[in-house]
Formats: C-alpha cells, sequence, structure tokens
C-alpha cells in the first residue's frame, strides 16, 4: 500500500504542477534625460528610447530646440544628438554619446541639438 507520506508528495506535485504560470513583468521602454542646464533645478526632461526612432525637438519639445546642455543616458544605450531635425547629417553636426551623463559644452555641442535618435547597444 502506500504510504500517507507518499500520497502527499504525489499531491503536493500535481498541484504545484498545475498553478498558473506567473506574469512576466512588464517591459518598461529605457529613458534618457536631457536638460537645458548643467546643473538645472527644472528644465529636464525624460524622453523614451525608441530604438532608432528620431525625435524632433519641435512641438511639445520646442523648448528644448537649440538649447540642450546636459544630458544622461543609461548604461547600454547610444545616442546622436543632431544639429539639424530629421536625423539628419551633413558632416560634423552630430555628436554620439552613450550611457553616461554629460556636460554638453564639453563635447562641444552645447545649444545645438534639434533631433535625436537613440538605440540599444
Amino acid at each position: 500500500m502506500f504510504s500517507t507520506k507518499a500520497i502527499l508528495i504525489a499531491f503536493a506535485l500535481v498541484v504545484v504542477s498545475s498553478a498558473a504560470p506567473a506574469k512576466p513583468a512588464p517591459l518598461v521602454s529605457p529613458t534618457i534625460t536631457v536638460c537645458t542646464e548643467v546643473n538645472p533645478t527644472g528644465g529636464c526632461v525624460t524622453l523614451p528610447v525608441v530604438s532608432d526612432s528620431c525625435i524632433n525637438l519641435n512641438g511639445g519639445f520646442t523648448f528644448l530646440n537649440k538649447d540642450i546642455s546636459g544630458a544622461t543616458l543609461p548604461s547600454g544605450i547610444i545616442c546622436t544628438f543632431f544639429e539639424n531635425f530629421g536625423c539628419l547629417s551633413t558632416g560634423r553636426d552630430t555628436a554620439v554619446l552613450h550611457g553616461g551623463t554629460y556636460i554638453i559644452a564639453d563635447i562641444k555641442f552645447n545649444d545645438l541639438t534639434s533631433s535625436i535618435s537613440c538605440s540599444s547597444v
């Protein structure tokens, strides 16, 4: 005959194996932060990173156009800051940044950005 212990173990295995799977954690889009000042008390905006998508600094972002002085990018993200709208480049009118905090004047691109494109590394 089966022992009580064996029956309980079998029952526990059935219960565990029939449990509903846990829901996966929702995917959260990475973000970058851009600021209109180096050490702002305000003036910072968080932008979502949509891989290889161009963010033009017009419409609701007009106040950032040609006015970005600081940026923070999470590890694993690379962004190109463009002097022109449409993430278009004519040569040396871009700045490429990867994970870290930047004072844009240090890379000689202060107050020049009109569009941004980011992606995961």
